[in-house]
């Protein structure tokens, strides 16, 4: 989780940057919004569910924009070939399929809301089930006018494809508008998973399972050395990563192995704490890995190596912490 989120909040930096200056040496856009949001949260400052909120109704309604207006202009039947279906293109749309996950979050959160909430056994599975159906739709229709409007091909992808999708079905709608919507929404999304990243550091380090100097917080109640830390390994993430693809690749591999452990986890479960038949949880399992061997470029194999060093290092603190108190 925290290694699959840490490289999703660089990838959500790299979109910053990729709005407001493309191409630019250094990636200063990115870096300068992970500095930006780190600082924010040392100092104890968070979204409120308000401005979570307003956040969540303004990226929502410019991206019914954007649908509602491909539509109007029209789609080319020719980006939608039959050739989209031919067996060459499975392993294509198995890869599309497993860096989606990138961009899934915030179930695991509402799944931890049962303390807070009526009949929690009824409402949050209804909640997470109404939530995931929404965003679903909502991301096969922008696709849908993505590639019908765009007409992508492997040659030529813009990169800001809100501002060449929109220049073409509204030319009239301004293109800074566009980057502050893109820019505002993505800094929310860092803001949280920094917020949301470092307590579960913290927490882990509470427990053991990672160093505890890690736990400590600042006088504002944030965990300021988990915070610095996290925010240091995106920022690294992203100087030393050749393609953003890999960044978005390695965030959804990590995702889609802690998908699979939970997937486990609900196998695992006494029959009367268990919702669903197991096969549920076995089909999830077996697709999970079947997504996970179809992660484009070396995300895979880089993943398991710095997953292997980070178990090596967990095994190593927990018997030293073991050592510490026997003595």
């Amino acid at each position: 989780f925290v290694f699959g989120k840490i490289a999703s909040i660089a990838a959500i930096a790299i979109i910053i940057e990729t709005y407001l200056l493309p191409g630019y040496p250094g990636w200063p856009a990115a870096v300068s919004s992970i500095l930006l949001m780190t600082a924010l949260n040392l100092l104890g400052i968070n979204r409120t569910a308000q401005m979570a909120a307003a956040l969540a109704i303004i990226t929502i309604s410019f991206i019914i924009f954007s649908i509602s207006t491909g539509f109007a202009h029209g789609l080319s039947s020719q980006s939608f070939s039959s050739g989209m279906l031919m067996p060459e293109a499975n392993l294509s749309t198995l890869s599309a399929a497993s860096i989606i996950f990138f961009a899934f979050a915030g179930y695991a959160r509402v799944a931890t809301l049962g303390d807070e909430v009526r009949d929690p056994k009824k409402n949050v599975p209804k909640a997470i089930a109404i939530s995931l159906g929404a965003v679903l739709v909502i991301y096969l229709l922008i696709t849908i006018v993505f590639i019908g409007i765009l007409q992508p091909s492997n040659e030529a992808v813009p990169a800001a494809v809100f501002e060449a999708m929109v220049s073409i079905t509204a030319p009239w709608f301004p293109a800074w508008l566009i980057d502050l919507v893109v820019v505002g929404a993505s800094l929310g999304s860092i803001l949280a998973l920094l917020a949301g990243v470092s307590r579960t550091a913290a927490t882990m380090a509470e427990d053991k399972e990672l160093p505890a100097v890690l736990a400590k917080r600042n006088r504002f109640g944030a965990p300021w050395l988990a915070e610095v830390i996290i925010a240091a390994g995106a920022i690294t993430l992203i100087e030393t990563s050749q393609y953003t693809q890999w960044v978005i690749a390695f965030s959804s591999f990590s995702v889609l192995l802690y998908y699979a452990i939970g997937h486990i986890s609900a196998f695992m479960q006494p029959k009367e704490e268990r919702r669903q038949p197991r096969i549920f949880a076995v089909l999830g399992f077996a697709l999970c890995l079947l997504l996970l061997v179809n992660v484009p470029g070396p995300a895979v194999q880089v993943s398991f190596v710095i997953l292997g060093i980070a178990v090596l290092a967990r095994y190593a603190i927990r018997r030293v912490a073991m050592s510490r108190t026997e003595n």
